[in-house]
């Protein structure tokens, strides 16, 4: 079984759970800075970036 299978079904499900991490706060208002710019929020940029990060860890 390849264990990217199991990644690629979780995130292409549209139902949205809590996570709580710790990052460096500089971090945390730079991308909240960003997301305005964006108009959009913080989680959906992570989002964005962890699975372009798990796509290429596959």
């Amino acid at each position: 079984m390849n264990l990217a299978e199991p990644i690629v079904l979780l995130m292409s499900s549209m139902a949205r759970k809590k996570f709580t991490t710790s990052l460096d706060e500089n971090i945390i208002q730079q991308l909240k800075i960003q997301a305005v710019k964006e108009g959009t929020d913080a989680s959906k940029i992570l989002e964005k970036l962890i699975e372009e990060y798990l796509k290429k860890q596959a």
